[in-house]
């Protein structure tokens, strides 16, 4: 009977892990080596996961995102953004120079969690909004403020024909800088399928990406 009971709980527990790698992977998978590339006119928005690092006992995704006219070498928008999966697949944004920053302003340990900010809530429901520090989009070298808020989990978006549902829509504003806010939707089983400055017009469409070694 022990026998049985040990077998039964090995399987429960694995079905557990199974379950939580699933909600990580599903809108915003990472995993060194993914990269999307998303288009707006001759524009090219690309995320690329370039690698990990571990900070304060955690393991950290290194993404690199740029912003540039296709096929030239001049680049609009170069930054590092490091992210982090909580127990309930929700995603974290590190600030960047958080190190350096709590030894030279005291503050910034009680005033975030280890530099976190709550970015990407998935088991919210539209209209919960949330916020924290992060680094600016266009200044990086310098941390805003930041307002989140799910708008829908139910959004559609058209990438190269085909018609990709159930997306989530984030409205990302920053309350401490002139950045304008922006929007971004979230698909599962790919990540980011469109970024735009307005709800009502296309921005960055998903136009190629590789996720988990398969790609689209």
């Amino acid at each position: 009977m022990k026998t049985y009971f040990f077998c039964f709980l090995i399987i429960i527990l694995f079905g557990a892990c199974a379950q939580k790698k699933n909600i990580k992977s599903d809108y915003f998978p990472l995993e060194v080596g993914n990269e999307w590339d998303c288009r707006y006119s001759e524009y090219i928005l690309r995320r690329s996961v370039v690698s990990t690092e571990e900070h304060d006992g955690k393991i950290f995704y290194k993404v690199e995102e740029y912003v540039a006219p296709e096929g030239k070498d001049t680049v609009l928008i170069n930054r590092e953004i490091l992210f982090c999966y909580d127990d309930s697949g929700n995603v974290y944004r590190r600030i960047n120079n958080f190190d350096s920053l709590r030894k030279e302003f005291p503050y910034y340990e009680t005033r975030t969690r280890d530099g976190l900010c709550l970015w990407y809530k998935f088991n919210a429901i539209p209209g919960d909004c949330w916020g924290g520090d992060a680094n600016d989009y266009l200044l990086p070298q310098y941390v805003t403020k930041y307002k989140i808020t799910l708008l829908s989990t139910t959004a559609s978006v058209i990438s190269r024909e085909k018609t990709i549902d159930s997306c989530y829509i984030f409205k990302i504003e920053s309350l401490s800088s002139s950045q304008p806010e922006y929007y971004e939707w979230l698909a599962k089983g790919i990540g980011i399928v469109r970024r735009s400055s307005f709800l009502d017009k296309p921005g960055y469409i998903l136009d190629t990406y590789s996720v988990n070694k398969s790609r689209e």
